[in-house]
């Protein structure tokens, strides 16, 4: 495949999002704020974890995985677009380059703290905004 059509391929994929017009909550904006807050407070308990063996760190991961599938899954319910630009920001939130070789259970849990934190602000960003998110209730019908 060449590169121009490849790029052409990208140029298509970013008209149609545009096509498809900003996305709108579809539930209240205080009860999705209160579901944000709530996302954050589970997730500063998980940073605030002490984790002191392999064993805790892979139970620790696990939970840090759920919490994330969960925060994903109510970005994609509350939206109208599942894949809606803020599930997006999320998910780029925390990008992690992993370098082969064995690192140290300290490395390790940094790592996933790290991870934490990331999400812990692309959360904390879009509760910042949410005043300026259309909802399905009466801001999107003025676009």
């Amino acid at each position: 495949m060449s590169v121009i059509r490849i790029f052409s391929k990208h140029l298509t994929g970013v008209s149609h999002m545009k096509k498809a017009g900003k996305s709108y909550l579809v539930i209240d904006r205080e009860e999705f704020c209160k579901k944000l807050q709530l996302r954050v407070v589970s997730g500063q308990e998980l940073l605030a974890r002490q984790i002191t063996s392999e064993e805790t760190l892979e139970k620790f991961k696990a939970e840090i995985s759920e919490w994330s599938d969960y925060n994903l899954e109510l970005l994609k319910q509350s939206f109208n677009n599942p894949e809606n630009e803020y599930r997006q920001e999320y998910k780029k939130s925390y990008i992690h380059l992993g370098f082969i070789g064995t690192h140290s259970l300290e490395d390790n849990i940094k790592t996933q703290k790290k991870k934490i934190a990331s999400y812990l602000k692309a959360i904390e960003n879009l509760m910042s905004k949410a005043e300026l998110i259309p909802t399905l209730q009466n801001d999107h019908k003025r676009n």
